[in-house]
């Protein structure tokens, strides 16, 4: 059987499954969502509610939610919590602290421990998190010590108590995210105005991902005494209708339609994108060999299609055993691509969608429950990463047939796609089938993604 060349495929491999490890043991809270439209002209329409904004809290180091609280004086501590709420999901997870908790208790251990047995409380929705047997529990709580009181912030304290008045753009932009149910602090761009009277906020909603879909940007005026109210929306970009986690060719087409919201519609899906992927893998292999390129290339390409092949197989052998109905993806008739046109889709599909898809796949191995799927998706990491590793050494080999230009317009190819790809991670599904599945998501996924790219695009050059 051929194999990928085994410097870049091992260096790859050691680092997916390294990031994959990673999730189980520390997830970063740190939200610094970079936009495709970064850097450039408002979107028509957005004027008015980009106009003046002046502060990136995302730069250089990104946001968190705790920075709101590192400057709070009024309480000794604020610990923020989140959680997932499905069917078996854990404990509610500890993403930062600000102070020092039970620092001024009279018993420290019996306030550690009401801290510890405090139920969740949330105070700010997760996007999409109405789903299980408690709908519209899931997001994030924050807890207070002062003394012996130990309490949720928003409960019994308002934000604005404990902040001593806002009077910081941290403090505005977690209350912005409360007013607007669903939204994150928007990333992309400036998110933030410093008025007299307070601050405007920018943030979103949605994910521009896949037809249909768009991401809205809410423009929210937070005053003084911790009132906020929106004042203006617009769309900051709609979605790309072939975006995807996974491999696919100029003119495909993926129906339009939600999320699968269980286990055996996700499966469907990924099967359909799995059938896409053989058509992408063996239009490669054809338009390189018009190019002229290694046999060796032409002929992993050609490998990749059949083990696509299987993988839509058995993912839909796995979807329809569980209910699924897996629908055909329409995909237009096969144009010849220059060197310079496969260069671009390698850029996109493969340097960025393809190899996070592959980290995603050793994340549902290390996760997956079900004993059946995790046997397939052992196999089906292992390939994708073989896969991911043919197009960094497609990369290369693109750069020897390219000019300096043309090497730079891929490279910012690259870097679009990256960004797209990240700034559909932000929002978590809330779906309890990407939970079975082991997919990670929210927070959890920027994490996955930091930890892969664009350390993966290095090992081209060093294989």
């Amino acid at each position: 059987m051929l194999v990928s060349m085994p410097p870049t495929r091992a260096a790859l491999r050691a680092l997916l499954t390294a990031a994959a490890s990673s999730l189980s043991i520390s997830c970063s809270s740190s939200v610094d969502v970079v936009g495709p439209d970064g850097g450039q002209p408002p979107p028509r329409g957005c004027e008015d509610t980009l106009a003046g904004l002046d502060v990136d809290l995302c730069s250089p180091a990104g946001y968190t939610l705790v920075q709101a609280f590192e400057a709070t004086a009024t309480v000794d501590s604020v610990t923020v919590r989140q959680h997932w709420d499905y069917v078996g999901a854990p404990p509610p997870e500890t993403v930062g602290t600000a102070g020092v908790p039970c620092a001024r208790a009279t018993d420290a251990a019996t306030c550690e421990a009401t801290v510890a047995n405090l139920p969740f409380v949330p105070t700010l929705v997760i996007p999409g998190s109405d789903f299980g047997p408690s709908p519209g529990v899931g997001g994030y709580d924050f807890v207070y010590t002062d003394g012996d009181e130990v309490g949720h912030v928003g409960v019994e304290r308002t934000f604005a108590e404990v902040f001593g008045g806002v009077d910081r753009p941290e403090e505005a932009a977690l209350l912005a995210q409360r007013a607007v149910s669903g939204s994150w602090l928007d990333c992309s761009r400036a998110n933030v105005s410093v008025r007299p009277e307070g601050y405007d906020v920018l943030v979103a909603t949605g994910v521009a991902c896949g037809p249909g879909t768009e991401r809205i940007g809410h423009r929210v005026r937070v005053a003084a005494d911790g009132s906020a109210a929106e004042v203006s929306t617009c769309v900051l970009a709609v979605g790309d209708p072939g975006c995807a986690i996974g491999r696919l060719t100029a003119g495909t087409q993926l129906p339009a339609r939600p999320r699968g919201a269980t286990v055996g519609a996700r499966l469907a899906e990924f099967a359909a994108l799995e059938a896409a992927a053989v058509v992408a893998f063996e239009r490669l292999a054809c338009d390189l060999e018009a190019l002229g390129a290694p046999a060796e290339l032409v002929a992993r390409a050609r490998e990749a299609a059949e083990e696509e092949r299987r993988h839509a197989r058995d993912v839909g052998a796995a979807a329809t055993a569980r209910g699924g109905v897996i629908e055909p993806v329409h995909i237009e008739p096969h144009v010849p691509q220059t060197c310079l046109a496969l260069a671009l889709e390698n850029a996109r599909e493969g340097l960025v969608r393809e190899t996070y898809g592959a980290a995603v796949a050793h994340v549902m191995v290390a996760t997956l429950g079900d004993p059946s799927l995790r046997a397939l998706y052992a196999i089906i990491a292992e390939e994708e990463t073989s896969h991911a590793a043919l197009s960094l050494d497609l990369a290369a080999w693109f750069d020897t047939r390219l000019s300096a230009a043309e090497r730079a317009a891929v490279a910012r190819a690259r870097d679009e796609a990256c960004a797209e790809l990240r700034a559909t991670l932000h929002a978590p599904t809330g779906h309890e089938a990407d939970a079975a599945l082991g997919m990670p998501t929210g927070a959890r996924a920027l994490a996955l993604f930091d930890a892969v790219l664009p350390s993966a695009w290095a090992l081209a050059d060093a294989a």
